[in-house]
């Protein structure tokens, strides 16, 4: 135990000023079990799938223009698609890219209509999506991390958690996808 001890506290020190990792919240994680970005997928490979995009972008190793700007010299970090050209961060894919915008919004009509999350949970993602861009792109790379969904497992509504990750690992691989086509439109 003391083993494990020191290296979960070798690790979280290590790790907490990167900023890099600005969404991972090592303080909440273990190394006794996995992350819950990979519990809530179950056994379904397609979960398992957009689990590791979110996971890219929750780790800031997702092929961000800001991030690619550090390994080619002369490289933009400025957003590829959107006609604003802001910087191509994490937050702008995921929050605020005009290009992206349609699937943004086909994803909130859904979150609205949707019978399979529960009331409280779609209001914890609402009420987020009100509020500053990191703290929005915090419940979209790792809902474990909030207060809300914290109460509420630890009083036994696990279904919170498991409905929280499908939302926001299906908000982060559409937004992939769809930024993934745009560029490959742009460059023909």
């Amino acid at each position: 135990m003391k083993i494990q001890d020191f290296w979960q506290s070798h690790f979280r020190k290590a790790s907490a000023p990167l900023p890099s990792l600005k969404y991972f919240r090592p303080e909440y994680m273990s190394l006794q079990k996995p992350h819950p970005i990979w519990t809530t997928c179950g056994n379904n490979s397609y979960e398992v799938a957009k689990a590791v995009i979110q996971a890219k972008f929750l780790s800031g190793r997702y092929r961000s223009e800001s991030l690619t700007t550090h390994f080619s010299a002369g490289s933009s970090p400025n957003c590829s698609i959107c006609p604003e050209k802001l910087i191509g961060s994490i937050e702008h894919i995921l929050t605020i890219c005009s290009s992206l915008l349609p699937v943004r919004s086909q994803h909130l009509k859904h979150l609205t209509e949707s019978r399979n999350l529960s009331n409280f949970t779609k209001e914890i993602i609402q009420n987020y999506f009100k509020k500053p861009i990191d703290m929005t792109t915090q419940m979209l790379l790792d809902p474990s991390t909030l207060p809300e969904v914290i109460f509420a497992v630890q009083n036994g509504e696990t279904n919170v958690l498991n409905e929280i990750f499908r939302f926001t690992r299906s908000w982060c691989h559409a937004m992939h996808r769809c930024r993934l086509q745009q560029l490959k439109d742009n460059l023909h």
